[in-house]
């Protein structure tokens, strides 16, 4: 009996040396060999680990660590000592400069571009280029952001940044609900393997079993009783009120989502952020015009990851830059209103 049971030990040791053998085998091959600084899931979980922390408002929910860096995708990442990234915000705000807060989720943050490329940096080079004025566009872009946490966020922050425009660069998942923000688990904040499996195991389900393709997905955020609209609406009305007791500009623009382009699939999202703007009195500009005639792979940080390059920033700053000087967009009266071509 015993040496049954002795064996059935050894057995059992044996089998679990083995399996911490071949994790480690396989989480060294991950690190040295899959890990070219390039792969999506990796430097997603990289940005999460090494620049982002747990909020203490909820409506947060997470944030950039201040002062922190990284190398994410191939391109340095600095926030600055107010949590966004950029340099260092003078405040108070000289008297001198038309400060521009920019904010949005990680197509404002400019993710897979250097600093230099990312929306912001372009339209302040563009705005400043024409015109007698100083502008300061400040990038308050945070990745994984939704509506409502980038209006919280920014309102926790208003007193310091001081601006006298804000630019809403909304994008079609800001409508999702926000998440509940737990803290990683051991495995998943260390282990390359266990990144790279979950983001497998998304792709394959969404490709051929029960998960919703990327257009499914963001069509049913704007059904009803989703929700995440519903609070998107109802922080872009907050923020609104806001601008208005504080005498700022808030003007509403469009990020196209850049996978399909002409013809749009998500036209009506666009009209519903048009109708909203209007009702509320606000500009709103649309960005798809100045990408539309371009072939999307082009404009994409990957070929798996479609965020904005740093061609596709070029060409949305300068329509952007474009659009508020033709309409007077930064120092408009509230009722003009610029809709979708």
């Amino acid at each position: 009996m015993r040496r049954c049971i002795r064996q059935v030990l050894v057995n059992a040791a044996i089998v679990m040396v083995s399996i911490t053998f071949m994790l480690g085998t396989a989480e060294f091959f991950c690190r040295t060999f899959v890990d070219d600084g390039m792969h999506y899931h990796l430097e997603m979980w990289k940005y999460a680990a090494r620049l982002k922390r747990i909020s203490h408002d909820p409506a947060i929910g997470h944030e950039h660590v201040p002062s922190a860096r990284a190398k994410l995708m191939g391109v340095d990442v600095q926030i600055n000592d107010h949590g966004l990234r950029g340099p260092s915000i003078t405040s108070p705000k000289p008297d001198d400069v038309h400060r521009i807060v920019l904010l949005g989720d990680s197509m404002v943050f400019g993710w897979g571009v250097a600093l230099s490329d990312t929306l912001s940096e372009r339209l302040q080079k563009n705005l400043s280029a024409e015109a007698d004025d100083t502008y300061e566009v400040i990038n308050a872009g945070v990745g994984n952001y939704n509506t409502t946490m980038e209006v919280a966020h920014f309102l926790s922050k208003a007193a310091m940044l001081q601006p006298d425009t804000i630019i809403l660069a909304y994008f079609i998942n800001d409508a999702e609900l926000t998440p509940n923000h737990d803290a990683v688990s051991r495995i998943k904040s260390s282990s390359y393997l266990a990144v790279l499996l979950e983001g497998a195991f998304d792709t394959i389900a969404r490709r051929f079993f029960w998960r919703k393709d990327w257009k499914d997905y963001y069509h049913d955020l704007y059904r009803k009783n989703t929700g995440g609209w519903s609070s998107a609406t109802d922080s872009i009305r907050k923020l609104s009120e806001y601008c208005h007791e504080e005498n700022i500009q808030l003007i509403m623009v469009n990020i196209p989502e850049l996978r399909e382009l002409d013809p749009y699939p998500f036209s009506k999202v666009t009209s519903l952020l048009a109708n909203l703007a209007e009702s509320l009195s606000l500009p709103f500009i649309d960005l798809l015009p100045a990408v539309r005639d371009i072939n999307p792979q082009d404009l994409w940080v990957t070929v798996p990851d479609p965020h904005p390059n740093a061609h596709a920033n070029r060409f949305l700053a300068e329509y952007l830059a474009s659009s508020l000087r033709r309409n007077d967009g930064i120092i408009s009266t509230p009722a003009s209103v610029i809709t979708p071509k």
